[in-house]
């Protein structure tokens, strides 16, 4: 897996520290200074065979501001990274799980980035508002389901 997450980091020109039990996309924040993103990590865990996937914050929350930073990420760069992550966990990640509202909305160029399907990856918004509980591939209409492979922690 850790070999595949380098790759993905690479091709979409992330920074990213790893070690045997942890991966961390890391990211230039509006001060230029490396800021771990996102990060997976394999060590504590209840379950053993599972990565526990936590974020310090979305992009607002951490400064990261990609419409500034990263003028390179397209919102099909952006929809693509997630979905490419997602298949690598087993693990549906939404872009509004680690992309800020007001920051995708200048990246997309959209007044509303809760219209914009590609942010919102299909679910309705009364789905969005527990955005940290798990959500699989197989999943309920609304998108929410219990998963044992990836632990979220916000």
């Amino acid at each position: 897996m850790i070999k595949s997450l380098r790759k993905l980091a690479r091709k979409y020109r992330f920074k990213y520290r790893a070690t045997e039990n942890q991966f961390v996309f890391v990211a230039n924040n509006t001060d230029g200074e490396p800021t771990d993103w996102i990060t997976l990590d394999k060590t504590n865990l209840m379950f053993h065979h599972t990565w526990r996937l936590s974020m310090a914050g979305n992009t607002d929350q951490l400064n990261l501001w990609f419409y500034q930073t990263r003028k390179d990420l397209t919102p099909k760069k952006i929809v693509s990274f997630i979905k490419s992550l997602s298949t690598i966990l087993n693990y549906n990640i939404k872009v509004y799980n680690v992309i800020d509202p007001e920051d995708w909305q200048e990246i997309a160029k959209v007044n509303d980035c809760y219209d914009d399907v590609r942010y919102t990856m299909g679910e309705e918004s009364c789905c969005m508002v527990d955005m940290w509980r798990c959500k699989t591939h197989a999943k309920r209409p609304c998108g929410v389901d219990k998963c044992e492979c990836v632990e979220v922690t916000a």
